[in-house]
């Protein structure tokens, strides 16, 4: 199954923008263009945002995350590298997104594709658990379905598509649209299809969308959550036409698509995976691997702009075709990572001595 497709030329997330907030940043992702300040930053403890770096030539990539598990984030895949630096945690002190805290694992679906923004998810674990609510995710295929129920984005992102980034959290309100009408309304102006990983929205304007008002997700929200009647969390901000409440609706990652996932990794990766709030059917270890697997060791050496590094190993087998995406560690400046992982060989044959066996290494650089 595959996300929405389009001319990356009309999707917001390649876009780059010069912004000054403390500092000359450089923002290339996706405020809630027509939301409201949250007025009470506490009710919204689950937020985070990514931090800055303290080098202030370098580029800054804001991007917004949920805490679904004690010590776990959740974000859009294409916000890889905007944590690198850590990220901003709700503080009761200053009742603001104050608190820095950091990263030091991610986990991508593996099979995102940055092109037609196909499987958009992303898990961070914090360094130490920061001791704030979570947010129950979605599970049920069949939710949301009601097309008049008020859901929520939040965001700190741009409040036009010419503007500056929000110095406060806003929030932005939407309406649940199916797949079947998402597809057509976006396929007609994009020749594009929507598919299961993906959840529309539009913006929500009482009981009818109004081209003229209403919420659109904009530069700088990606990552960020989008939250039904009930708070639980049914998507996560993924991609948008042009920073606008327009007639083509906002594109979000699905929650329910994912769950399993999801709670397998933290599961597997979490300091804590075992809580009230998350159940480890499958243990809490991951699988070992197979005695026909052949070890690989991948050693980086990072330049001055680690963030930007991202690679994934290629199998050739169709029913699993990405044996890793990385890099699961967060890289730093002019540093060196080892990276090891098994690979099940295609074929196996003898040849001079070696085994031989097949796989593709794919690296982008953003």
């Amino acid at each position: 199954m595959k996300a929405a497709r389009s001319d990356p030329k009309l999707l917001l997330i390649y876009a780059l923008f010069n912004f000054v907030a403390g500092g000359v940043l450089q923002q290339h992702r996706r405020a809630i263009v027509n939301g409201r300040v949250v007025a009470n930053p506490s009710n919204a403890r689950f937020f985070a945002r990514s931090g800055i770096d303290k080098d202030k030539e370098t580029p800054d990539y804001l991007c917004g995350a949920t805490i679904v598990h004690d010590d776990m984030l959740l974000t859009a895949a294409h916000c890889q590298g905007s944590f690198n630096y850590g990220v901003f945690l709700y503080d009761p002190n200053t009742n603001d997104y104050t608190r820095e805290a950091t990263v030091d694992f991610q986990i991508r679906y593996p099979g995102f594709n940055g092109v037609d923004m196909h499987n958009d998810v992303m898990l961070l674990r914090l360094s130490t658990n920061p001791g704030l609510p979570i947010v129950k995710m979605n599970s049920d295929d069949s939710l949301p379905t009601n097309k008049t129920e008020i859901m929520k984005a939040y965001g700190f992102g741009f409040t036009t598509s010419s503007g500056l980034p929000s110095v406060a959290l806003r929030e932005g309100y939407f309406s649940y649209i199916d797949n079947t009408e998402c597809t057509e309304r976006v396929g007609s102006t994009m020749n594009t299809t929507i598919w299961d990983d993906v959840l529309c929205a539009d913006p929500y304007h009482g009981n009818a969308v109004d081209s003229d008002e209403g919420s659109s997700i904009c530069f700088g929200d990606s990552g960020g959550p989008l939250l039904d009647s009930s708070n639980t969390l049914v998507g996560v901000i993924s991609w948008n036409f042009f920073c606008s409440p327009d007639r083509l609706p906002d594109g979000f990652a699905r929650m329910s698509f994912f769950h399993d996932w999801i709670t397998e990794q933290i599961c597997f990766y979490s300091r804590t995976p075992l809580s009230s709030n998350n159940k480890c059917p499958s243990g809490t270890s991951p699988p070992l691997p197979s005695t026909s697997s052949v070890q690989v060791l991948l050693t980086f050496d990072h330049d001055f702009y680690p963030e930007k590094t991202l690679f994934r190993v290629l199998s050739k087998d169709i029913n699993d075709p990405v044996a890793y995406a990385g890099p699961n560690y967060i890289p730093g400046r002019e540093s060196a990572w080892t990276s090891i992982i098994y690979l099940l060989p295609v074929r196996m044959f003898i040849q001079s001595g070696r085994k031989l066996f097949s796989f593709i290494l794919s690296f982008v650089w953003r």
